[in-house]
């Protein structure tokens, strides 16, 4: 992997050209961040380059990729199905796994965790996951904050999902075995706990450089006894 601090690699997915973020080098096993989705991807971007950041510090490569028709990507969003973005995040790990010669970790946020199953890796972490089911309820109540029709489709942004990428995300789980870390305030069972806020239910973006380190270390940590494994 590259030595610069960061830099955007292009990938072509099912015929279109794709961008993921890559930072820092370092030893042995590399790290593919998988966003939130939607909304939540938005509110989330400093978090992850924080993230990224701090991996890199602690000697460690990740790569971060632009979902089709989210962040930089030229792909509509209206026409993204949810093939097109496993088919993101399998190409990505690929990329990955030919710069290290390893398989990478994944570590998903919120609902990328209903994509992490789409690559080989040598591991799985997870921030607060949940299923596609509740990533689209939440999606409905952004809606109806904005007075659009109870019988509107399913959309982000006023644009409509189309039913490629609504359905199947409806019935979509985080499937396999996985690391699960969760913020304190959550009650539910964890292998790792991150002091924090849950920036991703936030009206405007922010930022949490004490969470992002936490993060960072917790998955090199995971990192450090896949390879000892």
């Amino acid at each position: 992997m590259t030595d610069a601090v960061a830099q955007v690699a292009r990938l072509e997915v099912r015929g279109r050209e794709e961008y993921l973020r890559i930072c820092g080098s370092g030893r042995g096993t590399a790290i593919l961040l998988i966003p939130p989705l939607f909304g939540e991807m938005n509110r989330c971007r400093r978090l992850l380059s924080d993230v990224m950041i701090d991996l890199a510090a602690l000697g460690r490569g990740s790569a971060l990729p632009d979902l089709p028709g989210t962040a930089e990507s030229l792909t509509a969003m209206a026409t993204v199905t949810l093939d097109d973005w496993r088919a993101m995040i399998a190409g990505s790990a690929a990329l990955l796994r030919a710069a290290t010669g390893l398989p990478p970790i994944l570590a998903a946020f919120r609902g990328g965790a209903v994509l992490d199953d789409a690559a080989d890796a040598v591991g799985r972490w997870r921030l607060m996951p949940v299923d596609g089911a509740t990533i689209l309820r939440d999606l409905a109540r952004a809606q109806r904050m904005t007075a659009a029709p109870a019988s509107a489709p399913p959309g982000f942004a006023g644009i409509p999902l189309d039913p490629a990428l609504a359905r199947p995300l409806a019935s979509a789980v985080p499937l396999g075995q996985a690391r699960v870390a969760r913020l304190d305030e959550d009650p539910k069972a964890a292998d790792a706990r991150i002091a924090g806020s849950p920036l991703w239910r936030r009206a405007e973006p922010g930022r949490d450089r004490t969470m992002a380190a936490q993060i960072a270390e917790d998955i090199d940590r995971m990192a450090q006894t896949c390879a000892l494994s």
